[in-house]
């Protein structure tokens, strides 16, 4: 088998080497990549005639739409800013909270809920975009 490239393999980029990765996230890493692999390494915008139908055309424009998601938008997120001066207390296991006027606590759960909003927001469209690739799949090949 030395030599020969195995093509059967998928090396998915944007997730990290020896650790383990929940499968939610392998599924919705596993075919961008798969995206970001037939843009990049098989270049169908230079050779493809993507003019034939409007099928076709349509199909050209989203698959550069959910690359550019992917490969700019996506990693271009900005979580919620924790205030680490402020919530340390928080997490200190070993000594009570000093928090008579409810301040801190105020403050985190501000956080939290930003956190889990921001969260839910972002899986809902890497719900959609997922969808979207999917709907497209029969056009990555050359």
């Amino acid at each position: 088998m030395r030599g020969k490239k195995n093509w059967n393999r998928l090396h998915i980029k944007t997730l990290p080497d020896g650790q383990w990765i929940d499968r939610i996230n392998t599924l919705l890493h596993a075919p961008f990549q798969v995206l970001v692999d037939f843009v990049e390494g098989e270049h169908p915008f230079t050779h493809i005639d993507w003019t034939w139908n409007r099928e076709h055309r349509k199909a050209r424009r989203e698959i550069a739409k959910l690359y550019c998601w992917w490969v700019r938008i996506r990693p271009a997120r900005v979580e919620a800013e924790y205030e680490y001066d402020v919530f340390p207390p928080l997490c200190a296991q070993d000594k009570p909270i000093d928090d008579p006027d409810g301040k801190i606590t105020a403050a985190w759960d501000r956080y939290c809920k930003e956190s889990w909003k921001q969260d839910d927001e972002w899986e809902k469209e890497d719900q959609k975009m997922l969808q979207r690739l999917i709907q497209i799949r029969k056009y990555l090949w050359t």
